[in-house]
């Protein structure tokens, strides 16, 4: 399982935090359009993603998919995910 690791500000200590979620979980929260709660670390506060931080963890995701496919590729792993050069 892989971890997708999110930067966050807790709104109510104003301290930064992470988050971290399965990326599979975290892509069906994001496609689904369903609410992604945040928890800080520090003080437990809960709170509900902004679409701020929806489009932080969905730039992430993206990201971290890109990392993926070009690892494969460099390894000659493809499936029907990839497209080879």
């Amino acid at each position: 399982m892989e971890t997708i690791f999110v930067p966050v500000i807790c709104n109510s200590c104003k301290r930064h935090s992470v988050v971290s979620f399965a990326r599979v979980e975290l892509k069906r929260l994001l496609g689904g359009g369903d609410s992604i709660e945040l928890r800080c670390a520090y003080d437990d506060h809960t709170w509900a993603a902004s679409s701020r931080e929806r489009d932080r963890m969905l730039k992430l995701v993206r990201e971290n998919d890109a990392v993926e496919r070009i690892a494969r590729r460099r390894a000659g792993i493809f499936n029907q995910d990839t497209v080879a050069f």
